[in-house]
């Protein structure tokens, strides 16, 4: 049969078509949700912590459940982040429905990652996807993090053109000249600075 319906009665419904339907509920975003602590990272040295908290990576929910540590290379610049990677396989014990079925989920980890991220779309046959949670820098011992977690259904302070009637940029007194939008649950919120 060339259609289906994955939610309709007595039909088997996969992670791969409830996470089509989320990402796409959510405007096909990725982003951390306010829970726990929202993965908040600390640095000691080369090991860096992601705190607990929960995020959705293109429509599939990951949750660090207990403080986790990842450590960060020397003397490099990079990103700290979840990493979905569905070329990996999970494994279980016991048997589906029983008491004793436990799975194991190697398709999502915690990574330092230097040089360019990673990010195919998960629900058109892409594989991998790194979400940066933050940035870091290290030195042959110690290292920080700038936290950015992108929170999910906020595109974030965005520029807009300022129109013009001509090329002044700065107001009088030197301040610089702005305006910005941003969309947060689907509402759209506006700043500016104007000319003096």
């Amino acid at each position: 049969m060339a259609i289906t319906m994955y939610t309709s009665d007595r039909a088997f419904v996969t992670p791969r078509e409830v996470a089509s339907a989320q990402s796409a509920l959510s405007g096909d975003t990725s982003g951390v949700l306010k829970r726990g602590n929202q993965l908040k990272i600390t640095v000691n040295g080369l090991t860096a912590t992601v705190d607990t908290g929960q995020v959705i990576v293109l429509g599939r929910l990951v949750e660090v459940t207990s403080p986790t540590q990842i450590t960060l290379p020397a003397n490099s610049n990079g990103n700290c982040c979840i990493v979905v990677d569905l070329s990996k396989s999970n494994t279980v014990q016991g048997q589906a429905g029983q008491p004793n079925y436990y799975p194991t989920i190697n398709q999502v980890y915690l990574s330092a990652v230097t040089g360019d991220l990673v990010q195919e779309d998960l629900n058109n046959g892409g594989f991998i996807y790194e979400l940066p949670l933050a940035t870091f820098s290290t030195t042959a011992t110690s290292g920080t993090a700038t936290q950015h977690n992108p929170m999910l259904n906020d595109s974030g302070w965005l520029n807009l053109d300022i129109a013009s009637t001509g090329s002044k940029l700065w107001s009088d007194n030197g301040a610089p000249c702005y305006a910005q939008y941003r969309v947060r649950d689907n509402v759209m919120f506006l700043r500016w600075r104007g000319r003096a």
